[in-house]
């Protein structure tokens, strides 16, 4: 009795685990290709998703917010979670807010951050867009800005 029980609230969880995912996809999220689609079909101008990730991620997915025209790719796999946002220059970065500086592989200048509650953050500007490159700062695998460089370097 007590493992037909346990069998029946397992199926429940994955059950409900399964519905509140599809609920999410249904909420604007939709492939990182056809979200990029959209975004340049916003905006008039080509873009590229990330072609270097340091992972493998199990989970890819994009959406494009209508009320700020902004594009959020989210790359998961486990506890691991790399965010990608890409919106209208519409006000100057706050460099000051950064510590450190680095340059990206076109001369770009690239501002990192550990932020709260607990990001790695990587911004710069690219012509008339904002990139913003999130990593958890308990990540096994960005621990410093090197690796969102490289993230960064995939996308210019």
């Amino acid at each position: 009795m007590k493992r037909v029980i346990g069998y029946l609230l397992g199926m429940m969880l994955i059950f409900f685990a399964n519905s509140t995912y599809a609920a999410e996809i249904n909420q604007g999220y939709t492939t990182v290709e056809q979200a990029v689609k959209q975004f340049e079909e916003k905006h008039g101008q080509g873009i590229k998703a990330p072609t270097f990730l340091p992972l493998q991620y199990s989970q890819q997915k994009g959406r494009v917010y209508d009320s700020d025209a902004k594009l959020e790719l989210e790359y998961t796999h486990q506890s691991e979670t790399l965010i990608v946002f890409v919106s209208p220059n519409k006000e100057p970065l706050r460099t000051s807010e950064f510590h450190e500086t680095v340059l990206l592989k076109d001369g770009t200048k690239a501002y990192y951050r550990v932020s709260t509650p607990g990001f790695h953050q990587l911004d710069f500007t690219k012509g008339n867009l904002n990139y913003k490159i999130w990593a958890s700062s308990k990540s096994k695998y960005v621990t410093s800005s090197k690796e969102l460089v490289r993230v960064a370097n995939s996308i210019i």
